[in-house]
């Protein structure tokens, strides 16, 4: 993330910092580049695990747990009115997405002067949670102005303030989250000459910031010692105004073709300037959500009923994603072979040009919307509100079972990571045990057949 470093930093707090994920720019302002490469180490390690059958949910309620940190008598701290301010952004930006957040418990004080005095990464070791996010909120006037996590916490902190604006009661906290969730800059990897975003999309879902709804961004500034203007290619109204001296490579394609959306959440920018995350960012992190086993314990499926959606995203084989809507879709997605998707509006379901169901996809449309044929169950992928499967226990390390509410004649199950399968049997009746004691630990799909349609879950073997 973009990084903010007081004048005055202790080393050993550089040091911490230099391998974490920060987020805007500090009083002394360095280059940034060092923190991308964390960025495209992060983006690849998760293709191990994402790379399945993935079932993304129409909802997620996300648990997060609030820290709040002060001096060793009490005193300063983020007081509850702005805790509550800056969940309300957090929801805002986020619920759009069909994400939402829980508060869980009371704000947990850390009373601490040498955490209150510097804010730095190792306050995720207090308190931590392994069931959510916890969030680590440092004072407006704090001497550093920061936000950050590292590449493999469910935490993040907030501390400072960045153009006038507190971190904490800004999309900054957003910005922050969607890191937890594994979304990058928009600008990522734009000086790796085999991972730049070209401006015409081409290979978009692998290049950049692997998200195709949000424009090439060169933006990446390396800035000289003393510089003063941690933001030089945007304008007070949050325009993009670039020069080539203000980018710290050289673009692949001619500066003056470049128009990244400088209000976007994870963009570069001041965080007034932050409005808004694409569908496409939705969808990835929805995405993460469901495969990361960092994330895999931090939600919740959550009821959440969009009045319209548009969707532009493609999905590729083995995905699986539900949309629900009380009135309209608007799809011009690409679905790939062996990918399953369901759309469900109250009033009407478009697909326009661009929309391409290839062979071999599973692709069903519904006019019921989200009342009649709601989706609360992360393992349901249905056709009917009656239609059910579960797995229990889950995770498990030595028994499951199968639990549908109907009869179904076969079953197959798959490695997430692999797509091979590794069990295929067939059945008759509504469950079936079975010992995966000598699986190894990860994420499985369960495929199982009825005579109404397929039905769809997974378990971790752990």
């Amino acid at each position: 993330m973009k990084i903010y470093r007081s004048k005055k930093l202790l080393l050993s707090i550089i040091i911490i910092l230099a391998f974490s994920f920060n987020l805007f720019a500090q009083k002394e302002y360095k280059s940034f580049c060092s923190f991308d490469n964390i960025e495209i180490e992060r983006l690849l390690s998760s293709k191990s695990d994402c790379d399945g059958v993935i079932e993304i949910q129409n909802s997620y309620r996300v648990r997060v747990y609030i820290h709040v940190v002060r001096s060793s008598i009490g005193h300063g701290g983020q007081s509850t009115t702005a805790v509550n301010e800056a969940i309300n952004i957090l929801s805002n930006d986020f619920n759009p997405h069909g994400i939402s957040f829980e508060i869980v418990g009371n704000i947990d004080y850390i009373d601490d002067d040498f955490y209150y005095n510097a804010p730095n990464l190792s306050v995720f070791n207090i308190n931590p949670h392994n069931d959510g996010v916890d969030i680590y909120l440092f004072d407006d006037d704090s001497s550093v102005n920061d936000g950050g996590t590292n590449s493999d916490s469910t935490a993040f902190f907030l501390s400072g303030i960045i153009s006038n604006q507190s971190l904490t009661r800004s999309s900054a906290i957003s910005h922050e989250m969607a890191h937890v969730f594994n979304l990058s800059h928009t600008y990522a990897n734009h000086c790796t000459l085999d991972r730049f975003e070209w401006i015409d999309g081409t290979d978009c879902d692998s290049r950049g910031d692997w998200v195709c709804d949000t424009p090439a961004d060169p933006y990446h500034f390396s800035f000289p010692d003393n510089y003063t203007n941690p933001y030089p290619n945007v304008n007070e109204d949050c325009n993009w105004v670039a020069t080539l001296e203000n980018i710290d490579c050289t673009p692949q394609e001619p500066i003056s073709n470049y128009n990244p959306d400088i209000t976007n959440i994870m963009a570069y920018a001041p965080p007034n300037c932050m409005d808004h995350f694409t569908l496409g960012q939705g969808l990835r992190m929805k995405k993460y959500l469901e495969c990361l086993p960092r994330l895999i314990a931090t939600w919740e499926p959550d009821f959440y009923c969009p009045e319209n959606v548009t969707i532009t995203e493609r999905v590729d084989g083995f995905e699986v994603l539900y949309v629900a809507s009380s009135n309209t879709i608007i799809s011009s997605s690409n679905i790939y072979p062996n990918a399953v998707v369901e759309y469900n509006a109250g009033l009407s379901i478009t697909l326009i040009p661009g929309f391409h169901a290839q062979s071999d996809s599973n692709f069903r449309a519904h006019i019921h919307g989200c009342q009649t044929n709601a989706k609360n169950d992360v393992s349901n992928l249905n056709t009917n509100k009656q239609q059910t499967i579960s797995v229990y226990p889950n995770p498990s390390n030595i028994n499951i079972t199968i639990q549908a509410s109907e009869d179904f004649y076969k079953y197959i199950i798959y490695d997430s990571l692999t797509q091979n399968i590794i069990l295929s049997n067939n059945h008759q009746g509504k469950s079936s045990s079975l010992n995966i004691s000598k699986l190894k630990k990860g994420i499985y799909i369960i495929k199982v057949f009825t005579e109404n349609g397929l039905l769809y879950s997974k378990f971790v073997k752990d």
